[in-house]
């Protein structure tokens, strides 16, 4: 094997079918952490966060996410929508991550969600508040901040 191929295959991609996870004592501190903001953002942060790590919802999931796409019945709830690969799939969504999702609307918009309203928003307001989702990058650049923010708490 030549030293070009060497050094190439050095620096490709590791396996990453195995991920680093939250361990729960890590999990909780993140949440507390969150919780303890009780500014909108820092509501939809925790919302965010929660919804995410307990749903499996992907990013791009999340951001389009719409309230008419929330569902409850004898105290489940669930979450459908149009996933990867244009299938459209339902999942459980935890009680506290609803009520989470809830609560930081109802904080910056001052009123109960529609079910046209995305459960998270962009930065519409007037009468497009809540009618704007996020986008996938703002999703992802919340998520890293919230990372960061853990760690520097850490």
């Amino acid at each position: 094997m030549s030293e070009k191929l060497k050094g190439k295959l050095s620096r490709s991609k590791h396996n990453e079918s195995e991920r680093d996870a939250f361990t729960e004592k890590e999990y909780q501190r993140v949440l507390a952490m969150l919780k303890a903001d009780r500014s909108a953002k820092g509501l939809t942060d925790y919302a965010l966060f929660r919804l995410g790590c307990t749903s499996g919802l992907r990013a791009a999931e999340l951001a389009g996410l719409k309230w008419e796409n929330l569902t409850e019945a004898d105290g489940l709830y669930r979450a459908t929508f149009t996933g990867k690969g244009s299938k459209v799939r339902t999942v459980q969504v935890e009680p506290e991550a609803y009520r989470a999702a809830v609560a930081a609307f109802r904080k910056r918009y001052r009123r109960k969600p529609t079910g046209n309203d995305y459960v998270f928003n962009g930065l519409a307001t007037g009468r497009a508040a809540g009618r704007a989702g996020m986008t996938m990058a703002t999703v992802y650049s919340r998520v890293k901040g919230i990372a960061d923010r853990a760690k520097a708490a850490a």
